[in-house]
């Protein structure tokens, strides 16, 4: 009898012992799901670009910075140039006074990475930089200190209007000064026009591993044009890129190949049709 009442006593406690359990489980998953969904929230907020170019302009008083007077304030001395690109594009020249704070990083993901290097893009493929306020914290200890971002596009703060995917306007500086701006820096401005016109306005682009090359050679007037466009349209050598030229190169032999040489023209339409690809 004594043992019976005891398991009457403890069958209540056994009961909210697990009632209390099933509660803190499910106040556990309402607090991840809030997380989660305030993550969510804040990365979705990075991509919606009419939204940031609207807070740029009204809320946080972004200016712009002429690309032509870049050069003189930089000299100064009284203001802080974040270059904006990847590390692996920095890193091949920039200027000697900037510092880089990159808003996208090669994938951590090797695979996802690789990819990028198929397809001939430098580094690999890019994920947002998920350091960014640490790297501004560390680069940038005054937050009332004036900045100025730049990039290779420049962007905009007008809005073009324009019913598109990808917004002319849109560029990774102005990304970096909303960032900025959110992290709660109080002056910052942005290069509309980007490096190529800092650049042809005289900003200074010497440190690098190539730096010191491409600058003397744009005083050789016969190379200016090939100075630019390895600068500009991101050509200058990288091993990364290899894959990406080989495999293409192979692509384009076996598309010559497949026209010229009807034996390879059959053995391919043949391969194609085992997988039910009609030619």
């Amino acid at each position: 009898m004594a043992m019976a009442s005891q398991l009457m006593i403890m069958r209540p406690s056994s009961k909210g012992s697990s009632s209390s359990f099933r509660r803190r489980r499910l106040l556990s998953r309402t607090c991840a799901s809030s997380s989660g969904s305030s993550s969510s929230s804040s990365s979705s907020s990075l991509k919606n670009w009419p939204s940031i170019q609207l807070a740029l302009k009204n809320k946080y008083r972004v200016s712009d910075v002429d690309a032509s007077d870049l050069p003189a304030l930089v000299s100064s001395g009284k203001v802080t140039l974040v270059d904006v690109r990847p590390p692996n594009e920095y890193a091949e020249w920039h200027n000697p006074s900037s510092v880089n704070i990159a808003t996208a990083k090669p994938r951590k993901n090797l695979l996802k990475r690789s990819i990028g290097f198929f397809i001939g893009i430098k580094g690999g493929l890019k994920e947002e930089n998920e350091e960014f306020e640490q790297e501004a914290a560390t680069y940038l200890p005054n937050k009332n200190a004036p900045v100025v971002c730049v990039c290779m596009k420049g962007g905009s703060l007008e809005p073009s209007n324009l019913k598109t995917n990808i917004d002319p306007t849109d560029s990774p500086s102005l990304r970096a000064a909303y960032r900025l701006c959110e992290m709660g820096y109080t002056n910052v401005r942005h290069v509309e026009g980007g490096l190529p016109l800092a650049i042809e306005s005289g900003l200074d682009f010497s440190q690098g591993t190539w730096g010191e090359l491409l600058t003397n050679a744009r005083n050789v007037s016969p190379l200016l044009g090939t100075v630019r466009l390895a600068m500009y349209s991101r050509m200058l050598p990288d091993p990364s890129t290899a894959p990406g030229f080989v495999g293409q190169a192979v692509v384009f032999a076996a598309v010559g190949l497949y026209f010229k040489n009807d034996q390879f023209k059959v053995f391919v339409d043949e391969l194609l049709a085992q997988y039910g690809i009609a030619v």
